[in-house]
Protein backbone atom coordinates (compact mmCIF):
# COMPACT_ATOMS: atom_id res chain seq x y z
CA UNK A 1 0.00 0.00 0.00
CA UNK A 2 1.51 3.29 -0.96
CA UNK A 3 0.84 5.90 1.45
CA UNK A 4 1.03 10.04 1.72
CA UNK A 5 0.95 12.19 -1.53
CA UNK A 6 1.46 8.95 -4.33
CA UNK A 7 -1.35 7.72 -2.88
CA UNK A 8 -3.90 10.79 -2.48
CA UNK A 9 -2.76 11.72 -5.93
CA UNK A 10 -4.40 8.71 -7.06
CA UNK A 11 -7.73 8.93 -5.25
CA UNK A 12 -10.10 11.48 -4.56
CA UNK A 13 -10.51 11.47 -0.43
CA UNK A 14 -8.70 10.48 1.76
CA UNK A 15 -10.35 6.77 2.18
CA UNK A 16 -10.34 6.31 -1.72
CA UNK A 17 -13.62 6.84 -3.04
CA UNK A 18 -15.90 8.39 -0.13
CA UNK A 19 -15.66 11.70 1.49
CA UNK A 20 -15.33 10.77 5.27
CA UNK A 21 -14.37 13.46 8.34
CA UNK A 22 -10.66 12.26 8.02
CA UNK A 23 -10.91 14.54 4.64
CA UNK A 24 -13.06 17.05 6.67
CA UNK A 25 -10.04 17.73 9.31
CA UNK A 26 -7.47 17.37 6.70
CA UNK A 27 -8.86 20.67 4.79
CA UNK A 28 -8.78 22.72 8.04
CA UNK A 29 -5.47 21.77 8.60
CA UNK A 30 -4.62 22.65 4.62
CA UNK A 31 -6.47 25.62 5.35
CA UNK A 32 -4.31 26.80 8.38
CA UNK A 33 -1.19 27.60 5.46
CA UNK A 34 -2.72 30.55 4.42
CA UNK A 35 -2.46 31.79 7.62
CA UNK A 36 1.04 30.57 8.00
CA UNK A 37 2.26 32.09 4.83
CA UNK A 38 2.74 28.24 3.34
CA UNK A 39 2.21 28.16 -0.48
CA UNK A 40 1.06 24.81 -0.74
CA UNK A 41 1.25 25.58 -4.75
CA UNK A 42 4.57 24.17 -3.95
CA UNK A 43 3.01 20.44 -3.14
CA UNK A 44 0.56 20.20 -6.59
CA UNK A 45 -1.23 17.01 -4.85
CA UNK A 46 -1.92 18.20 -1.67
CA UNK A 47 -3.24 21.51 -3.94
CA UNK A 48 -4.83 19.63 -6.07
CA UNK A 49 -6.99 17.56 -3.12
CA UNK A 50 -7.40 20.99 -1.16
CA UNK A 51 -9.39 22.40 -4.64
CA UNK A 52 -11.58 19.27 -4.89
CA UNK A 53 -12.39 19.30 -1.17
CA UNK A 54 -13.59 22.64 -1.15
CA UNK A 55 -15.78 21.90 -4.23
CA UNK A 56 -17.76 20.45 -1.69
CA UNK A 57 -21.65 21.80 -1.65
CA UNK A 58 -21.41 21.94 2.17
CA UNK A 59 -18.07 23.54 2.47
CA UNK A 60 -18.31 25.93 -0.34
CA UNK A 61 -21.40 26.87 1.22
CA UNK A 62 -19.74 27.66 4.29
CA UNK A 63 -17.01 29.37 2.94
CA UNK A 64 -14.04 27.07 3.32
Amino acid sequence: MRRGTQRLGDQPFLLEQSFSVADAYQSTILGWTKHGDIDLARWPVPTAYAARIAERPALAAEGL
